[in-house]
């Protein structure tokens, strides 16, 4: 073989190889459970993920929440009585944050396409986007397989987000508080999905990072 063409062949075998092995670490191993997530924690830059809006446009997250401090949180879907709950108390409250210097923001794992539904039917004012990837969740920290028994009962009944190498997986829920310098000025999870963070734990957080 022509040294020449074998040098080439040589750096195409590299480059697709490095190509498979960026395609099969484009994910972390999600928690085997919600209780063994590790969340990005205070102190942590804003990761670079790519969400959907509403109406399917890329939404940048880095870029966005640079712009202004955020109140940005993770929820399971809109199918979850528990998230949405906490997403029209956190309406209710927008003025008040607003108010503060913040943007809110909500991430979930449904489809772009059934964002506008969950927004029209709890009155959300705020910008919701859609993680039906898994990428941001996963990059937070936040994801984690759906054990079997929990996979069965939520299969049919609820949109869930693909699966992720033959098994369900969702986001822990989570309230995040990026301050002005793009990085994490609060954080609050519970691996048990009925427990909420309180608005008015919330709104004292947002004050305080905001001092």
């Amino acid at each position: 073989m022509n040294p020449f063409k074998k040098q080439n062949f040589a750096t195409a075998i590299l480059a697709l190889g490095s190509s498979l092995l960026l395609a099969s670490t484009s994910f972390a191993a999600p928690a085997e459970s919600a209780e063994q997530a590790k969340p990005l924690g205070k102190g942590e830059a804003v990761p670079a993920v790519t969400l959907k809006t509403d109406d399917g446009k890329d939404f940048l997250l880095k870029e966005e929440t640079a712009k202004q401090p955020t109140v940005l949180i993770f929820y399971r879907g809109g199918w979850c009585p528990f998230c949405t709950r906490q997403m029209a108390e956190l309406a209710q409250s927008q003025q008040k944050l607003t108010d503060m210097g913040y943007q809110i923001l909500a991430i979930g794992a449904d489809a772009a396409g059934d964002l506008p539904a969950t927004a029209e039917k709890f009155d959300l004012g705020y910008t919701l986007l859609s993680d039906a990837e898994m990428k941001a969740s996963d990059a937070f920290g936040l994801a984690f397989y759906l054990d079997e028994a929990t996979s069965k009962r939520y299969e049919g009944r609820f949109k869930l987000p693909s699966k992720h190498e033959g098994r369900y997986w969702l986001p822990v829920p989570a309230v995040y508080i990026i301050g002005k310098d793009g990085k994490v000025a609060f954080v609050h999870t519970d691996p048990n999905y009925r427990e909420r963070l309180p608005i008015e734990d919330l709104l004292q957080a947002a004050k305080d990072a905001s001092q």
